[in-house]
């Protein structure tokens, strides 16, 4: 079943969304476009960006508590087992942990927590005869349950990354060099093998299809660390052996399959061969696809609707905004917005994440709570908190991006000195953004461009600087002024969202129903038995993207699963997110 992109309608005035003449054409993704935006297009560190009050800093606040709350015990013991076992994931919970955890309080400017210290502390005393955790592997390494030190290695990675932490490295060297180097050959007699001859026998997990090529992630994450024309080849000769698999057919996990393509996309803005990247966008596109739900959550495995993951919803999140970066196509941008404000935080249950069922497949029109899953999701989620705060904005060589709007602080190092603004926005539940210039080192000529995405209606975009009308240029999908910037500006960005139905992604899925969107929010009702909504019922705006349609209440997805907002989260266990035309 193909699920095509569809366009938003409008329920209130009933006219189509922006013409396509409107909304600039995608660049091509070639390997000369991808180089050009990997040298212009870059990330931002964290110490430069500073949230403030606001719809992220409040949910990323929910985890970064619950983190801090853990005891090591609960991190160190949790999905953790010395013998084999194909329930228990020695490294897995553990590495996930120390990863969410540093991104997350480096993305809150917070310090380390006392529970992270004691974890670190703990772990060279955990170790076993081979210096990784959990049982001793075979050999020839073949064992998918006993990989899950691959998360570990993630997370050793990027906590070496913000403290400098010699035993952290020493821990992650010896991963490198007793897991990740000596698998290869494995890998032949892997999924789709490529050598018959018995040599080498996969002990499988239970429920993770094709798990064991995510070490794709850590392979290329720690390869700036422990570079070498070894761990070259194998990165490369994994990708070429991950493309013959057919992921559809085995059932892949969502999770598995989106996390190693993010591996797939930084080895390609290391190595930039054009075959990867274009492997990467396939792998999306499928899944996007296939396995992605109607609250841009997803399938847990190809062809199998029977939950969520908020661990895959992080990796699409990421990956989403990765191939934005390198192809430069709005598209994916736009998924970026809409699975962080709909599937990410929805999925989001107090600071935990987990799983809920599948909204669409199998006539299923409400979205139910699953449950917390501790030992991955929830220590995956900060995780993908912390991104969303650092790929909020991107530099480029003339000023600063902006992706996701967020109340924060930014200050872009530019050549002849850096620029800091502040920016105060209601976005996504509000419309308009707003910037003062705090500091500018320069008087040379910057650029501030702000993500137009195709529910702002471009009619309506008003942007002023200092009380004065100017007129943005439209650039690859953004409002783009450029001026010289002095302390004290302001420059505000007015703009109306799209309201109203919205056809489904897949609407062969469930034929005869559409969905009601504000601008990115999927809105709902808190009910447990099936509302009536047809296309043409009038709908009275109530404020902050809540609306009432007769009988019928419709809030933002996101406000009906904060189990902390009183006033807006649903109480019936139950949300209705799909409506009969």
């Amino acid at each position: 079943m193909y699920c095509a992109r569809p366009a938003l309608t409008l329920l209130i005035v009933f006219s189509a969304l922006v013409s396509s003449s409107n909304v600039p054409a995608a660049e091509s993704s070639g390997p000369t476009v991808a180089k050009r935006r990997i040298e212009s297009i870059r990330f931002l560190d964290f110490d430069d960006i500073t949230p403030a009050e606001g719809l992220l800093l409040k949910h990323a606040r929910y985890t970064h508590e619950m983190y801090q709350a853990y005891t090591p015990k609960h991190v160190l013991t949790l999905n953790y087992s010395t013998k084999p076992s194909d329930k228990a994931f020695p490294g897995d919970t553990i590495g996930r942990y120390i990863l969410s955890t540093t991104l997350l309080s480096r993305a809150l400017h917070e310090p380390e927590p006392e529970t992270l210290k004691r974890v670190m502390a703990a772990l060279p005393g955990m170790v076993n005869a081979e210096g990784y955790l959990g049982w001793v592997l075979p050999e020839d390494r073949a064992d998918e349950t006993g990989l899950a030190n691959i998360m570990w290695c993630n997370g050793l990675t990027e906590y070496y990354l913000w403290k400098r932490d010699e035993a952290a490295l020493k821990m992650d060297r010896n991963l490198f060099g007793q897991i990740i180097l000596p698998i290869r050959e494995a890998y032949y007699y892997y999924y789709s093998p490529e050598k018959t001859d018995g040599k080498i026998k996969w002990v499988h997990c239970t429920g993770d299809t094709a798990q064991a090529f995510g070490i794709i992630d850590p392979a290329t994450r720690g390869y700036a660390l422990f570079p070498s024309p070894e761990l070259k080849q194998e990165i490369n000769e994994l990708i070429r052996l991950y493309r013959k698999i057919d992921h559809v057919a085995i059932k892949a996990q969502i999770h598995a399959v989106l996390f190693t393509t993010r591996g797939i996309l930084r080895w390609y803005e290391l190595e930039q061969n054009p075959e990867h990247l274009a492997f990467a966008e396939d792998l999306y596109r499928r899944y996007r696809r296939l396995a992605m739900t109607e609250d841009y959550e997803n399938y847990n495995w190809f062809g199998r609707p029977e939950s969520t993951e908020g661990c895959a919803i992080v990796d699409s999140f990421t990956v989403a905004m990765r191939l934005w970066r390198l192809t430069g196509k709005t598209e994916y941008l736009e998924d970026a917005q809409l699975i962080l404000f709909n599937g990410l935080l929805a999925n989001q249950k107090d600071g935990d994440f987990g799983i809920n069922n599948c909204v669409g497949p199998n006539n299923q029109i409400f979205l139910k709570d699953g449950g917390p899953a501790p030992w991955c999701c929830s220590v995956w989620g900060g995780k993908g908190l912390a991104r969303a705060f650092q790929y909020s904005y991107f530099l480029r060589k003339d000023g600063v991006m902006v992706t996701i709007p967020g109340n924060s602080t930014v200050t872009a190092r530019l050549p002849k000195g850096s620029l800091t603004l502040k920016q105060t926005t209601g976005y996504p539940h509000e419309n308009g953004m707003r910037f003062e210039v705090l500091a500018s080192e320069s008087k040379q000529a910057r650029t501030l461009a702000v993500f137009a995405p195709s529910w702002i209606k471009r009619e309506s975009v008003i942007v002023t600087v200092n009380g004065r009308k100017t007129k943005p240029a439209m650039q690859d999908g953004f409002l783009v002024i450029k001026r010289t910037m002095k302390r004290g500006d302001i420059i505000e960005f007015q703009f109306a969202q799209v309201i109203g139905s919205a056809p489904l992604l897949c609407p062969e899925r469930t034929p005869g129903f559409h969905r009601c969107m504000h601008g990115p929010l999927v809105l709902g009702t808190d009910t447990k038995t099936e509302q009536k909504l047809p296309l043409n019922t009038p709908i009275e705006a109530l404020g902050s993207a809540r609306y009432r349609a007769g009988d019928v209440t419709l809030a933002p997805l996101c406000d009906l699963t904060d189990r902390r907002d009183a006033a807006n989260r649903a109480r019936s266990g139950s949300i209705q997110l799909l409506f009969r035309d």
